[in-house]
């Protein structure tokens, strides 16, 4: 399993503006200001979460227990910074960049390593990849907005996980729909 950690954090204010939203809602009031920002961080951490596409461009670290297999579970990957391995429990020794080969062009993108050193057992996170990743925000897909927006909107609209009275049912062609074809499996 590869697992990572966003060394920069991430914004939403680029990637869809208050402005757009609001008149996606129609809002017209300031009142609401505060709440629709957070909804669209949420919905941003939602659409990134479930599909592993990254909506803001920055350092991220992967980690592996292994060098075997090396897809990226995160994205996209722009630029591969260092690659190390663990030569102890807390010591990373750099990997030369002979024993990297790198597709940026698959999905999931991936790393081959030829002939790789063995890294120390008795750890975890044993191989780590700096990188640049994630779409400037001016980027984002616009699928992945529009996701965006409708989780917003419904959540804008419902502001409690249960609604008495009322029939519900799911639209179909909805946020999945949108979502689906940018995961990274």
């Amino acid at each position: 399993m590869i697992t990572y950690v966003r060394n920069t954090q991430p914004t939403d204010t680029n990637i869809i503006s208050l402005i757009n939203l609001k008149n996606f809602l129609k809002v017209d009031t300031t009142d609401d200001d505060t709440l629709i920002q957070a909804l669209l961080s949420t919905a941003r951490a939602y659409v990134e979460d479930y599909t592993g596409v990254l909506c803001n461009s920055g350092t991220v670290t992967f980690y592996a227990e292994s060098f075997k297999a090396f897809r990226f579970s995160a994205g996209p990957v722009t630029t591969l910074g260092d690659v190390a391995y663990k030569t102890d429990s807390t010591t990373y020794t750099a990997l030369a960049t002979t024993y990297i080969g790198v597709s940026f062009n698959s999905i999931p993108q991936r790393i081959e390593f030829y002939s790789p050193p063995t890294p120390y057992a008795n750890t975890l996170e044993r191989v780590k990849v700096r990188t640049t990743a994630g779409y400037n925000e001016a980027a984002v897909p616009d699928p992945l907005v529009q996701a965006m927006r409708l989780l917003v909107g419904h959540w804008y609209e419902q502001r409690t996980q249960v609604i008495v009275g009322t029939i519900t049912a799911q639209i179909p062609l909805g946020i999945h729909a949108l979502l689906n074809p940018y995961r990274i499996l």
